[in-house]
């Protein structure tokens, strides 16, 4: 009977909790539904125990909050740039939020430059032609360090024309008539160093 009695207050008071539960929350939100409190584009109602169900829909964000601290930061600080709140050497402006942008720096503004003249990915290095480089955050050039094989274009330039005035085979030498010589890899013209009698230009002792 004792069992019983403490088992009937138990569910009453169970009961008078749940009731109250659902009581405060309709003092607070109202009896129908209501706008959720977390996000105001869903609806909510109390539940029987006083719980609020609310939908689940997506909402788009609330842009009026950060509309009004955007028109704060303007009326404090300007619409234009301004001094850092927290430094003195940088400059911020009002962000969409009203949060202090800073603005772009000298190092930001060479990286662009870099960018317009190479482009955004890696490029050839213009001055080897072998290895990679891209634009720095400061706008620097920042390369790989291959080690590269000579372009020869120049050398193989000046052979051809050695070759033009020559031939490609062995030839008298245009300084004497002893020596002779051959166009080198890089055009220049290699010559054996025999000690000649008779150098060109010089006067014949027997004449």
């Amino acid at each position: 009977m004792f069992k019983n009695l403490i088992l009937l207050s138990c569910i009453v008071f169970s009961v008078l909790a749940y009731n109250k539960s659902h009581s405060e929350c309709i003092r607070k939100y109202g009896s129908g539904s209501f706008k959720s409190p977390k996000d105001n584009c869903n609806t909510c109602t109390c539940g029987p125990n006083g719980v609020i169900a609310c939908t689940l829909k997506a909402c788009i964000p609330d842009r009026t909050d950060d509309n009004k601290k955007r028109n704060k930061c303007i009326r404090k600080y300007g619409s234009g740039s301004f001094k850092s709140p927290k430094d003195n050497c940088n400059t911020c402006t009002c962000g969409p939020n009203g949060a202090c942008i800073p603005d772009r720096t000298d190092d930001d503004k060479k990286r662009d430059e870099c960018i317009r003249k190479y482009g955004s990915d890696s490029f050839i290095n213009p001055k080897d032609n072998c290895n990679t480089c891209t634009c720095g955050p400061n706008g620097v050039v920042a390369c790989t360090l291959k080690a590269c094989i000579p372009d020869r274009t120049d050398d193989n330039k000046k052979r051809d024309e050695c070759i033009r005035k020559y031939g490609s085979g062995s030839f008298k030498s245009p300084k004497d008539n002893c020596n002779t010589c051959t166009c080198g890899p890089n055009g220049v013209i290699a010559c054996t160093l025999i000690g000649c009698v008779n150098p060109i230009g010089s006067s014949n002792p027997n004449a």
